[in-house]
């Protein structure tokens, strides 16, 4: 399993509007310069595959020799890619199997990337973190340039509660399900946008008292992943190997199975001046102590393990339902849709898992 991931270029402030990326910003953001820049990402995966189609071929001296990030060019290194044995990358991944995944931007650029598989067309899901929906175009009238492919996102607490965000999301989700495809949509309880970087890892005492997170920083990227690496244990085919790796390195927590939330929470829904920025906790010092305190008591009463729900961390707002993901199972064993010929299965594991709420969880 071979991980690509792309240098971050944001460009934020842009001149002639700085505050296109703010929620409350009325001139709304900068159109043509996020639609270029889409464009720009797009044609950035294309130039990565198109590497990797040549590493993989057992031809990375020529990637080699175009190289300039090599001592004598800016921002260079001194050993350059000097020392690598290309003969061994020969056939070592799959270039007709891609999944594809972003955050914030990168999911903008996800989503427009699966709406054209004609033009990238050996991808097969997208996984889309806190995506900022602003950027995104509506779907277009032609089925063929609408997403049609398995999607799964993971929104922040602090993005759910922005409203014009939150809708252009469960468009996708609902452009997905039109098109047959499944799609999930979780949030990870008391995170913030950054919560799903390592920012909040090195910088926690910030995400927590500037930002007002309340989830735990490990156990939220850990939430990430493990509802990622179930997502594609369900997507993408059994041969290649990539099933078996994705066995080996999770632990089934069954956050798929989180039933759908009814009531959309409001508990942390900060001032509209701070939407999508951070989250509001009232009375915060005696309820951060509070809660750890009320933790420790509960797994006490109720022995280590104590009671535990998967809605204790995650929300899931939109699902398929079992007769719809039963239906694209049966679709893609026939190969109908599969532009490798291979086969999607899905598989539960029996074994049970659960991880104590570290303190300072929600």
């Amino acid at each position: 399993m071979v991980v690509i991931r792309l240098p971050n270029q944001d460009y934020i402030f842009p001149k002639n509007n700085p505050k296109d990326t703010a929620p409350n910003n009325e001139r709304g953001i900068d159109t043509e310069l996020r639609s270029a820049q889409i464009e720009l990402r797009l044609s950035e995966l294309e130039e990565a595959y198109r590497v990797l189609e040549i590493i993989c071929a057992g031809d990375g001296e020529k990637i080699a020799r175009q190289n300039r990030r090599c001592e004598g060019f800016v921002g260079g290194s001194s050993r350059g890619l000097k020392g690598i044995n290309w003969q061994r990358w020969k056939g070592r991944f799959h270039v007709d199997k891609m999944i594809l995944a972003g955050h914030s931007f990168g999911a903008a650029t996800v989503v427009e990337a699966l709406r054209h598989t004609a033009r990238f067309r050996n991808v097969q899901a997208g996984i889309i973190y806190d995506i900022w929906g602003a950027p995104i175009k509506p779907p277009a009238e032609d089925p063929k340039h609408r997403i049609n492919l398995p999607l799964l996102s993971i929104s922040s607490e602090a993005f759910m509660y922005w409203e014009k965000n939150w809708n252009a999301v469960m468009s996708l989700m609902e452009e997905a399900s039109e098109h047959g495809a499944p799609s999930y949509l979780f949030t990870v309880r008391g995170s913030v946008h950054i919560s799903q970087s390592d920012f909040s890892i090195m910088y926690r005492h910030l995400t927590s008292f500037l930002m007002k997170a309340t989830v735990h920083p490990q156990r939220a990227i850990d939430l990430n992943i493990s509802t990622s690496l179930e997502f594609l244990r369900l997507v993408i085919p059994s041969a290649g190997g990539g099933k078996a790796i994705i066995d080996r390195c999770m632990t089934d927590e069954k956050i798929l199975e989180t039933p759908v939330l009814e009531v959309m929470p409001t508990d942390h829904r900060p001032d509209d001046e701070w939407i999508a920025a951070r989250l509001r906790v009232e009375h915060e010092f005696r309820k951060r102590v509070a809660s750890s305190v009320q933790r420790k008591l509960k797994r006490k009463k109720n022995g280590n393990a104590g009671v535990y729900s998967t809605s204790d961390e995650m929300w899931c707002h939109f699902k398929p339902t079992e007769e719809d993901l039963k239906r694209w199972i049966e679709v893609e064993d026939k190969g109908a849709n599969r532009r490798d010929d291979s086969y999607a299965q899905s598989r539960r594991h029996t074994e049970s898992y659960w991880r104590k709420t570290c303190d300072g969880c929600n």
